[in-house]
């Protein structure tokens, strides 16, 4: 028969078992590593031989951050309970109190001294908002996964990613800046490792496929590789096509190759981060960390964002946006100065010059009806169709007395069935002015050029 002294002893440990879980945010699994069965699904690849050996991962339904390893295997370190955002929902825009979800990467690090209290021992800023965000129009800074001075409670937090100090604390070693990944999700979702094996092995396949029509690829076949609806920064191709033919039958012992390729994904979306590096007779050279945003698009993958996370040319990126010509001008493998022909222009070139001509008088004059009429059916930009960017322009138009529009240094890509103009943009109006880099992409339609997507980025 069991004594009531037993039983008393019995219940004082398990409320003591009980105290330690919420105080300390939960069993962190520190001691022993779970080894994993199924995966969470939006770890693709990762691990020592990809620069990223460890991967973040926070779960906002259940208010948890998992860490996760791959030696050979994948295993689950630690998980911690943390405070998200006490909006619910994806980041939209500034000061909303909701956290940012989909993969990012921690670009910082803040000790204790450089910290108010309220943030604790140490805080990582994640690189929120990146490409996709702001081409989704969404705002925000300062998303940090940081300490506290105040208990863990549920959604508690401005929008940033808040632990325990002695968690935030025995997470600091396996974390690298740029490298190492923070993937937000509502829910975890879970799949095997031989369907991960395959979607790495189409994903790697894809990559290289890239990588060559980079390097050996027309303008156009480069170009194909990239989602309709979004328009990458190209204009440096034509000093790259002539940095190739400077090298001449020397281009074979120069190449660009992808290292240390991780690859993670979120709804659909997936990210590869990877360096680029320039490798030739004199040895290796880092270009920096590139970041893909790529999705099927049918039955093949399309890149609907590309950006450098880092690399080593900060001076020289308003010189150069894309730091592998950097690389090249460094390995002393320069063009020949290029030479302006003295011919006339193309007769296409000529049109779409004229068309982006009456484009900006309609749109100076705010004369929506000709406006409208240079757009293309199928045109889109900043998530929104032909008729819903014409209603969004003539709601300006009324905002505003004048407006003025004008361009300079017009350079044009001529294709077959596309082109692409790009120029530095000037809008002014009676309360604002703005000065950007333009970027056009234009088809024919009934016989005429006219604009399927646009872009512009402000200097």
């Amino acid at each position: 028969m069991i004594s009531k002294k037993s039983i008393r002893v019995y219940f004082q440990g398990l409320i003591l078992i009980l105290l330690f879980i919420l105080t300390t945010g939960g069993f962190s699994s520190i001691s022993a590593k779970k080894r994993l069965s199924r995966i969470p699904n939006v770890l693709v690849s990762f691990g020592p031989e990809q620069g990223s050996e460890h991967a973040i991962v926070v779960e906002t339904s259940t208010q948890t951050l998992y860490l996760f390893s791959y030696d050979g295997s994948f295993k689950e370190i630690k998980n911690h309970r943390v405070s998200t955002g006490e909006t619910p929902g994806a980041k939209l825009r500034s000061g909303d109190r909701k956290t940012p979800v989909g993969v990012y990467f921690f670009i910082k690090k803040f000790k204790k001294r450089d910290l108010a209290p309220i943030y604790g021992t140490r805080a990582f800023p994640m690189d929120y908002p990146n490409v996709l965000d702001r081409q989704a129009g969404r705002s925000g800074n300062a998303i940090w996964m940081h300490g506290t001075n105040k208990p863990i409670k549920p959604r508690d937090s401005n929008g940033c990613i808040a632990l325990a100090n002695p968690h935030i604390d025995a997470l600091d070693s396996y974390i690298t800046l740029n490298r190492t990944p923070i993937i937000v999700v509502d829910t975890l979702s879970y799949t095997s490792v031989k369907k991960l094996d395959s979607t790495k092995a189409s994903v790697l396949r894809f990559l290289s496929s890239w990588n060559n029509a980079l390097q050996t690829g027309t303008y156009h076949q480069f170009l194909s590789y990239y989602h309709p609806d979004y328009l990458p920064e190209i204009d440096w191709w034509p000093e790259w096509g002539r940095i190739k033919k400077a090298m001449g039958t020397s281009y074979a012992l120069a190449q660009i190759d992808l290292d240390k390729i991780a690859i993670y994904r979120y709804s659909g979306v997936y990210v590869a981060l990877f360096d680029q590096t320039l490798k030739s007779e004199t040895g290796s050279k880092l270009i920096g960390t590139r970041k893909l945003f790529f999705k099927k698009d049918g039955k093949r993958f399309r890149i609907i964002g590309d950006e450098y996370q880092s690399h080593p040319f900060p001076k020289e990126k308003k010189k150069r946006k894309q730091p592998f010509l950097v690389a090249f001008h460094k390995n002393k493998i320069k063009p020949k100065p290029k030479i302006k022909p003295k011919i006339k222009p193309k007769k296409e070139s000529d049109e779409i010059a004229k068309t982006i001509e009456g484009w900006l008088k309609a749109w100076s004059s705010k004369d929506i009806r000709r406006y409208g009429a240079y757009y293309a059916k199928g045109f889109r930009s900043q998530g929104k169709n032909r008729k819903s960017w014409l209603q969004y322009k003539k709601q300006l138009n009324k905002k505003y007395k004048y407006i003025r529009v004008s361009k300079k240094n017009l350079t044009i890509q001529n294709g077959k069935k596309k082109s692409i103009a790009t120029f530095i943009q000037t809008y002014k109006s009676p309360k604002f002015k703005a000065v950007g880099r333009k970027r056009l992409m234009l088809i024919k339609e009934s016989g005429r050029w006219k604009i399927l997507r646009e872009t512009y980025r402000k200097l």
